[in-house]
């Protein structure tokens, strides 16, 4: 839907009157210029619509884009889920049609790059171009957003671990700004869990109980059960690595408990680190 055409949308679906959404600040007539797309309007304008109708930006660009995810993010999950099956069939069709797409703006190309080295890794060879194009990003954008941070998320075995040290406090600093927003507050949990696998990948074990430390610091609430899973399979994985034989039943457990509640695809995942873990 076009911007205006969301707006109107939004008010009669809620029954919102015209009266009521002006107020004594907006006039009907510049209310229907900018719904008809015959007005621009300013974002004081368009922040006074949104309360009036009760929406904040993120959800009123959900509606506006027909209840769907963003597509950057929509499609950067769908990659994660085909490098964590190994499906390279699946990534190299998501590659066909981000090598159409990649001349249109530099989200598009970052897409093509990011399931280029993901591709690679999966073959155990280097995407050499690609990597450079996301790493140079990357080090250069001072201010993450959002979009950098999961960029970083699905790439970071591409860096060196002191590129990590640096990057990892500038990251973490914006996500904690993040953190009162439900749909990124969990970023940094995840960024911190990948970072963890990552350093017990490369035998980095003292920063990966460093990382460890950082996690437990993430204030978990009740409703927040995988990462509370996710939490207890990783600190028995690290008393594994020192030789506590009876951690890998409890990583075991976690395991089992993903499988009994249907989440098998977790638990192939996670089965996938405890095997790592055990090597």
């Amino acid at each position: 839907m076009e911007l205006g055409e969301t707006l109107e949308f939004i008010r009669r679906n809620k029954n919102i009157s015209l009266k009521t959404l002006c107020g004594t600040t907006l006039s009907r007539q510049n209310y229907y210029r900018i719904v008809h797309g015959q007005a621009n309007t300013s974002i004081n304008t368009f922040k006074f619509i949104l309360d009036q109708l009760h929406v904040n930006f993120d959800e009123f660009y959900f509606i506006k884009n027909n209840f769907r995810q963003d597509k950057i993010f929509a499609d950067m999950n769908k990659v994660k889920i085909f490098f964590d099956k190994g499906d390279l069939k699946s990534l190299d069709k998501m590659i066909a049609k981000y090598l159409e797409l990649k001349q249109i703006n530099q989200s598009y190309l970052h897409m093509y790059c990011l399931i280029n080295v993901l591709k690679h890794k999966l073959s155990n060879h280097a995407s050499g171009p690609c990597e450079a194009l996301l790493r140079d990003y990357l080090t250069n954008v001072e201010t993450w957003t959002h979009y950098e941070t999961v960029l970083f998320n699905n790439c970071m075995f591409i860096f060196s671990t002191e590129f990590i040290d640096v990057t990892l406090s500038k990251s973490l600093h914006n996500l904690s700004m993040y953190s009162t927003l439900r749909k990124y507050g969990n970023e940094s949990f995840r960024m911190l869990t990948n970072v963890l696998i990552l350093f017990i990948e490369r035998e980095e074990f003292e920063r990966a109980t460093f990382i460890l430390n950082k996690l437990h610091q993430n204030r978990l609430t009740d409703d927040l059960l995988f990462e509370k899973a996710c939490l207890e399979f990783f600190e028995n994985a690290m008393l594994l690595v020192t030789g506590e034989t009876t951690s890998d039943a409890e990583c075991q457990r976690i395991i089992n408990l993903f499988r009994e509640l249907g989440s098998d695809g977790l638990a192939v995942i996670f089965e996938r680190y405890l095997q790592k873990v055990r090597q």
